[in-house]
């Protein structure tokens, strides 16, 4: 059996501020994010890992490639794990969106909703889903760090 750990990237200041990041370049992790990244490498130090693989986007990048030295292992990107497109929303306040009658549609029916120029919750499950069982397929047996986003 393959073991996949699914692995949210680790804080930046979006995070704090509470905006959504969306598929934004140029996010990368604060002091607080590079920290539970080293412990997160720690944490996992006694299991082997075979493969670790990351969203493009760089808070993720920078989240694996610390877990990838730890282990001494090439980190791999993959586009599959990328953040779901939140569209218009990129950049926007959460605590502001909260007042939005899509937020309450996408709390109550996440799988109806796609975001305002952007990608469906369905769409996003069915990228992630694929790219989970490429990846498991391609690692028959081995335990694999993946690390993507929290949608």
């Amino acid at each position: 059996m393959t073991w996949a750990l699914l692995i949210r990237h680790a804080s930046n200041d979006y995070v704090k501020e509470r905006r959504l990041a969306g598929l934004l370049p140029g996010i990368h992790l604060n002091d607080e994010g590079r920290q539970e990244a080293e412990a997160l490498a720690q944490r996992l130090a006694s299991l082997t890992l075979h493969a670790i693989y990351s969203s493009p986007l760089e808070r993720a990048r920078e989240t694996a490639d610390i877990l990838a030295r730890a282990q001494r292992l090439d980190l791999h990107i993959h586009p599959g794990l990328i953040e779901v497109d939140v569209g218009e929303w990129t950049n926007q306040v959460v605590d502001d969106l909260q007042k939005t009658a899509l937020w309450q549609h996408v709390l109550a029916q996440p799988s109806q909703v796609r975001f305002p120029g952007g990608e469906s919750f369905v769409a996003a499950q069915q990228r992630i889903v694929t790219t989970l069982d490429v990846l498991v397929a391609a690692h028959p047996h081995q335990i694999l760090a993946l690390v993507t986003h929290a949608d």
